[in-house]
């Protein structure tokens, strides 16, 4: 597998565990911890998938989707990871282009799912 996913967390530690299990498996992974660092990783990196935290330090994660669906070439799978479990938050994320909302904690089980991978160790 060499899909190339960018996991946008403001927990630094959070992007980095999301990471290492990724390539694990074979991802190519990046990862930013801002709205702006994401926009700027993406365009050189070119990601299959983006794994978008929604509150980040600087911006919305749904305006991060807005202007990767705007900026990108590519159409990258966009999954929102929140910890608001509302219908409000959802509809908001697929209105910005999410594809798919997924609720915080992300553990191995949903990723797997999310990113369409059997390998990762529950």
């Amino acid at each position: 597998m060499n899909e190339r996913v960018l996991v946008v967390d403001d927990y630094r530690e959070t992007a980095e565990i999301v990471c290492v299990l990724l390539e694990l498996v074979g991802c190519r992974c990046a990862s930013a911890t801002s709205g702006s660092a994401a926009l700027e990783l993406a365009r050189s990196f070119g990601p299959d998938l983006v794994l978008l935290d929604l509150a980040l330090p600087d911006m919305h994660g749904c305006e991060v989707a807005r202007r990767l669906r705007a900026e990108s070439p590519l159409r990258p799978r966009i999954v929102a990871m929140t910890g608001t479990t509302t219908l409000e938050t959802r509809t908001l994320a697929l209105a910005a282009g999410i594809d798919e909302v997924a609720w915080k904690p992300l553990d191995a089980k949903k990723l797997r799912r999310i990113a369409g991978i059997d390998a990762i160790p529950a």
